[in-house]
Formats: C-alpha cells, sequence, structure tokens
C-alpha cells in the first residue's frame, strides 16, 4: 500500500483462476485499516486517480486488465469536476478502467451520477447507496458486477440482482 498526498493507494494482484489465499487477504485488510485517515481538504478525487494510474508505471508485474476502484461522496466542486475530468482522461488514455461506488446525497443528484460523469471511464460503472450503512452491500454489488464483467459472457456470469 501507498500512502500519497493523504489519498491510500493499494495495489492488489488479481488473477483469473487465482489469486491470494485467506491469510493474504487477511494481512492486507489489517493493514489497510490501520493506514492514517485525515478528514479534511475534500476528496481530491482528480489527485487519487492521477496517483493510482501513475502507480501501474512502477508496478511489480505487467496487470492483464488496469482497473481503479474508488468510493466517494462526490464533489460538486467545478474545479475538483475537472480536474477529475483530466485525470479520468488519462486514465482512459492508458486503458485503465475506473469503476465507483457513490455514497449518499449531493445538491442536484447522487454521488454515482457525478462519479459517472467525471471519474468512471468507459467500460467502468457506478453504483450507489444511500449512507454508509448501506456501504457493505453497494461494495458486494461492485464486486458481482466486476465478476460478471471478468466473465465475458453476454449477460455476465452473475445475478447482480441478488447482491442488491
Amino acid at each position: 500500500m501507498v500512502s500519497t498526498r493523504a489519498i491510500a493507494l493499494a495495489m492488489l494482484p488479481a488473477a483469473s483462476g487465482a489469486g491470494a489465499g485467506r491469510e493474504e487477504a487477511e494481512a492486507f485488510a489489517a493493514e489497510l485499516r490501520q493506514a492514517p485517515r485525515t478528514m479534511f481538504g475534500g476528496t481530491r478525487l482528480g489527485e487519487a486517480l492521477e496517483d493510482a494510474t501513475a502507480a501501474f508505471e512502477s508496478a511489480p508485474c505487467t496487470a492483464e486488465q488496469e482497473v481503479v476502484d474508488i468510493s466517494s461522496d462526490g464533489d460538486a466542486d467545478p474545479a475538483a469536476a475537472a480536474a477529475a475530468g483530466r485525470a479520468r482522461d488519462g486514465a482512459a488514455a492508458r486503458g485503465v478502467r475506473v469503476n465507483a461506488i457513490g455514497i449518499g446525497r449531493m445538491p442536484g443528484g447522487t454521488p454515482e451520477d457525478w462519479l459517472r460523469e467525471h471519474a468512471v471511464t468507459v467500460g467502468g460503472f457506478a453504483p450507489g447507496t444511500e449512507d454508509w450503512a448501506g456501504f457493505a452491500r453497494a461494495m458486494r454489488r461492485k464486486l458481482a458486477m466486476e465478476l460478471a464483467t471478468a466473465c465475458d459472457a453476454p449477460a455476465g456470469c452473475a445475478d447482480l440482482g441478488r447482491w442488491r
């Protein structure tokens, strides 16, 4: 895990048919829980996307797919929208897929609408949840969507309805 400018980046190796064992996953989760968090300065989504995209450059291996997953309550600030849009365009130019989970409400729409407009790349998606209490359910749904996307089946290979 790398911490840059108060943004936490985690690079997880994942491969079809193989992956980290339970012990490695639990160790990673424990490390992530201990990472320092700051609650000031806004979302800074543009910086997060730039840092995540740059992290692929120094990855210890070449990935079949480069995917950035973000969770956010959105940001209605015009400067933040422009920064996020530029970072999204940079990620898309590299072929990175950006997915997101929008949390809560914001004036004039939902965070997931904002994320779809300013952060999610073509092929990415952004489910939402009303509040942090529904975050676990939204995360399960997002994971099911990612797995369905990875299957390359026309209708996907997961019954997404059961994850709602």
